[in-house]
C-alpha cells in the first residue's frame, strides 16, 4: 500500500522519533559533560540534536525513487548533500582551526539533506497516525537498529572520554572524522541505492539474480572505497597541515591507521544493505551488536598498552571483523562461490599494492605533516595524482588481460562515459574559428 495515509504515517513517525531522540540528547547532554568531564561538551550535544530533529521530517515522498528503482535520483539525492557536507567541513576547518568545524560540517549537510529532499520530491506530508499499528513493528526495530548503530559507532567515545580526558577523545574524534569522510561519503549513499536493487533481484526469484546484483554492488563499492581508505592513510600528513595545522598533528598516526582499515565500514554496508532489503531487522540489529562487540573487545584489549594509536588499531580491527562476518553470512545466504568473492577483490588489491608501491618509491607514502602549508599542498598534490593514475592504469590493465568481465570495471567504465557525454552536451559548442 502506496497511499498519502502511509506516507503520511511514516513521515509523522520519523518526527516523533526525530522529537524524542533530540530531547534524549539534551537532557543527556550535562551528565555527558560531567560524565567524561569536558564542559564544552555539552554545547556541542545540544547543538548536534539538531541532527535527529532535521531527519524526523525529511520528506518521506522520495521513498517513491526506491520503489520505482529510480537509481539515478536516489544517488544524486544522496550525494550531493555529502558532497556539500564535505566541502563545508573542510572550508570551517581552514577557517576555524577548531573541533567546531565538524560540528557545523555535520549540521550543514543533515540541513542540505533535508532541504534537497524537498527540492527533488514535490510531496508535501501532512502529520496523521492513520496506519500506526501497521507500521509500529517495523518503526520499532529501525528505531533500535538506529540506538544500536549510534552505540557501536561511538565505542571508542566511551573508551577514551571517561579514562583519558577531554584532550584525547577531541584528537580521536577529529582523527576518525577525517580518516572516515572518503570511504563513508562512498559506502553510505552506495549501500542505500543498493537496496532497492537487491530486493528487486531477491523479488525475481533468481538465485543467480541476487548473488549477480550483490557482488556487483560489493564490486563497484571495493573498486572505489578501497583505493579511497589506502589514499587517505598514505596522505594523512600533508593533508592534516592543509585542513587542520600543525596544533593537530596528533592525529597523523591515528588517520594513517583508521584511514586504511574504514574500507571495512564500506563492505559492511553492503551486507547490512541486503539484510534491509530482505527485511531481516531482527538479524541486523545482532550483527550491528556484534560488531560493537568487536569494536569494544579490541579498543580495551590494546588501548593500555598502545594508547590512542591502540584505541584506533582496536576500531579498525573491528571494522574489519563485523566486514568478514557480514560477508561470510551473505556468502551463506545466497550460495555464491569463495572464488566469486575472490574475483571481486584481487583486481582492486593488486592494483592497489602497486599504488602503495609507487608511492613508496617516490618518497610519497606516509609523509610526516610538513611545516609548510605550500609543501603540504603539493605533496598531497602529488601524491593524489601519482597514486589515483597508478591504480587506475593497474587494475585497467589487470581487467584487460582477464577479458573484460562484466562486473565492478565495466560498470565504472560505463558510468564514467555516461557522465563524460552528458557534461559534453552541457557544454557549449565549440566555435566554428577553433575547429578549423
Amino acid at each position: 500500500q502506496t497511499s498519502r495515509a502511509l506516507y503520511d504515517t511514516v513521515f509523522t513517525l520519523n518526527v516523533i522519533r526525530g522529537v524524542v531522540f533530540a530531547l534524549l540528547m539534551l537532557l543527556l547532554a550535562g551528565p555527558a559533560s560531567e560524565f567524561f568531564r569536558d564542559p564544552r561538551l555539552e554545547a556541542t550535544i545540544q547543538v548536534l540534536a539538531l541532527i535527529p530533529l532535521l531527519g524526523g521530517i525529511n520528506n518521506v515522498g522520495t521513498m517513491e525513487f526506491s520503489r520505482n528503482l529510480d537509481f539515478g535520483r536516489i544517488f544524486v539525492l544522496l550525494v550531493v548533500p555529502r558532497l556539500l557536507q564535505i566541502v563545508a567541513t573542510l572550508a570551517a576547518a581552514v577557517t576555524m582551526h577548531s573541533y567546531w568545524a565538524l560540528v557545523f560540517g555535520v549540521v550543514a549537510g543533515r540541513v542540505a539533506a533535508t532541504l534537497f529532499s524537498y527540492i527533488v520530491h514535490p510531496y508535501r506530508p501532512r502529520l496523521s497516525l492513520e496506519l500506526w499499528r501497521e507500521l509500529i513493528g517495523i518503526s520499532f526495530w529501525s528505531w533500535t537498529i538506529s540506538l544500536a548503530t549510534a552505540f557501536r559507532d561511538r565505542t571508542a567515545t566511551f573508551a577514551i572520554g571517561r579514562s583519558l580526558g577531554a584532550h584525547p577523545l577531541g584528537v580521536y574524534t577529529v582523527s576518525a572524522e577525517l580518516a572516515s569522510l572518503p570511504t563513508s561519503e562512498i559506502a553510505s549513499p552506495i549501500s542505500q541505492v543498493a537496496m532497492p536493487g537487491l530486493a528487486a533481484a531477491l523479488r525475481s526469484g533468481n538465485p543467480d539474480a541476487a548473488q549477480d546484483a550483490f557482488l556487483r554492488i560489493l564490486g563497484s563499492t571495493v573498486v572505489v572505497a578501497l583505493p579511497a581508505a589506502i589514499g587517505m592513510s598514505l596522505v594523512a600528513g600533508p593533508f592534516v597541515t592543509l585542513v587542520l595545522g600543525q596544533r593537530w598533528l596528533e592525529t597523523v598516526p591515528l588517520i594513517m591507521i583508521l584511514g586504511a582499515t574504514w574500507v571495512g565500514y564500506s563492505i559492511s554496508m553492503i551486507g547490512m544493505a541486503l539484510l534491509d532489503a530482505m527485511a531481516r531487522l531482527r538479524r541486523l540489529t545482532l550483527f550491528v551488536l556484534a560488531g560493537c562487540a568487536f569494536r569494544l573487545a579490541a579498543v580495551l584489549a590494546l588501548a593500555p598498552a598502545y594508547g590512542l594509536p591502540g584505541i584506533a588499531a582496536g576500531m579498525g580491527i573491528g571494522l574489519l571483523a563485523e566486514a568478514v562476518l557480514i560477508t561470510f553470512w551473505c556468502k551463506q545466504i545466497l550460495g555464491f562461490s569463495a572464488s566469486s568473492m575472490a574475483g571481486v577483490f584481487w583486481r582492486p588489491a593488486t592494483a592497489v599494492a602497486a599504488m602503495v608501491a609507487v608511492l613508496w618509491i617516490c618518497g610519497l607514502a606516509w609523509l610526516p605533516a610538513p611545516l609548510e602549508v605550500s609543501t603540504a599542498a603539493l605533496d598531497a598534490a602529488s601524491a593524489v595524482m601519482l597514486g589515483a593514475g597508478t591504480y587506475a592504469g593497474v587494475l585497467a590493465m589487470l581487467w584487460w588481460f582477464a577479458g573484460r568481465p562484466a562486473g565492478a570495471e565495466a560498470d565504472l567504465l560505463a558510468l564514467t562515459g555516461r557522465l563524460v557525454r552528458r557534461a559534453a552536451g552541457i557544454l557549449p559548442p565549440v566555435p566554428r574559428l577553433l575547429r578549423r
